[in-house]
């Protein structure tokens, strides 16, 4: 019985949803018509979650992933994986042996922002990492690191 009340409530969700975006349609773009469609539905989970004491958290977070993964690619094929990422200890826990770690382009320029003091450094860090000059740009941290004797100095560039 409650299975079929979920249905009937499902359906008319869906019609209630197909309606709105008729009717918006003339004024918002559909970018924004899937943003809002998207919004309402994650908090009508949240209080579907929340009203039956459930929680999103799940220990399988990895094999889930790997499932969503596995169907839109032959994962046995696959040679080299890159996960591209903010950097979040939860992601990275949760990362696939042997992939590959990166920073996507602003969270990498944030952390050069951080770590480095200079703001002239900053720049030229940035920029060969922009034009993709990877060596050139450990070789400008390494000559910044080693242009002081002081561990302090050496540990801010």
């Amino acid at each position: 019985m409650k299975q079929s009340l979920w249905a009937i409530a499902a359906a008319a969700c869906f019609s209630i949803m197909g309606a709105f975006v008729k009717f918006c349609t003339e004024d918002l773009g559909s970018f924004e018509l899937v943003f809002y469609r998207s919004l309402f539905g994650a908090i009508f989970i949240a209080f579907v979650v929340a009203g039956s004491g459930g929680t999103l958290k799940t220990e399988h977070f990895r094999h889930h992933t790997e499932g969503i993964v596995a169907d839109f690619y032959d994962l046995d094929s696959v040679e080299q994986r890159v996960f591209n990422s903010d950097g979040a200890g939860w992601l990275q826990k949760n990362m696939v042996p042997m992939c590959i770690f990166q920073l996507d382009q602003f969270h990498r320029n944030r952390a050069v922002r951080t770590y480095v003091d200079d703001p002239d450094l900053q720049q030229t860090i940035i920029g060969l990492l922009r034009e993709r000059k990877v060596k050139e740009t450990l070789a400008v941290v390494e000559a910044s690191i080693e242009s002081t004797l002081d561990p302090d100095e050496q540990e801010k560039r």
